[in-house]
């Protein structure tokens, strides 16, 4: 359930979306995506408020079709677009070498580690189409060292993607380190109640991690998420 949220998001934006569980941030993607119509409000994309099929969704778990290879799971949606087979591929493949799959065209997932199965899961999302990608704790699955190396890889990939993105996630650290803005959403009913805007320019490393700025606004905003958690009904 949600309460009150109003968020606006431009190409090449990264707006981060922090909350406890059961406080909406699933829901509001599925607003957004189309799969799910607001009770009150609008929502809209590119001024329209028809938006199913105009984003690209990426859940947490990768979703990868066993039988098909690296490639063919990448074409899936272009496939459905009525793409040909191998002009979806060949599309594929120059993205492949952008995400650092060169070589991993004909793996099968199976083949591939938990960090190559994620990207192969974003360039299906990216080809997907759309000026906005969705991101439901894409990489909340992996193990740790696994997770950083994503978020190092989409630090460096993001800009040349030239989307807009709204992430999900319970890690405030990620949304800080990965986004231009950061929310934090309350319990049941979610309402944002807390808006932090990045003081850290792109690019930006890891490096920023380490500084005591990170450190302090981490502090902030797991003191947001706290003041949210504590009442049921919204904000302290």
């Amino acid at each position: 359930m949600l309460e009150s949220v109003t968020l606006t998001l431009e190409r090449g934006g990264f707006i981060a979306l922090a909350g406890p569980s059961g406080s909406g941030k699933s829901t509001l993607l599925n607003l957004i995506a189309g799969l799910e119509e607001p009770d009150a409000g609008a929502v809209r994309l590119n001024g329209n408020t028809a938006r199913l099929g105009r984003s690209g969704f990426m859940p947490q778990r990768d979703l990868l079709h066993p039988w098909r290879d690296a490639l063919g799971n990448a074409t899936v949606a272009l496939e459905v677009q009525g793409v040909a087979k191998r002009e979806a591929r060949r599309r594929a493949a120059v993205l492949f070498a952008e995400f650092g799959l060169a070589g991993f065209e004909r793996a099968r997932p199976h083949e591939l580690s938990g960090g190559m199965r994620q990207r192969v899961a974003l360039a299906r999302t990216v080809l997907a189409g759309g000026d906005l990608i969705l991101l439901d704790e894409p990489f909340g699955a992996l193990d740790a060292l696994t997770r950083a190396q994503m978020q190092d890889w989409l630090l460096d990939t993001w800009p040349r993607l030239n989307r807009a993105g709204l992430l999900v996630t319970h890690d405030v650290e990620e949304a800080l380190l990965l986004a231009d803005e950061v929310l934090v959403l309350s319990a049941r009913p979610g309402r944002i109640v807390e808006r932090l805007v990045s003081p850290f320019a792109r690019p930006r490393g890891r490096g920023v991690t380490a500084t005591p700025e990170f450190g302090r606004l981490k502090l902030h905003l797991l003191d947001a998420l706290g003041a949210g958690e504590d009442r049921p009904g919204g904000p302290r």
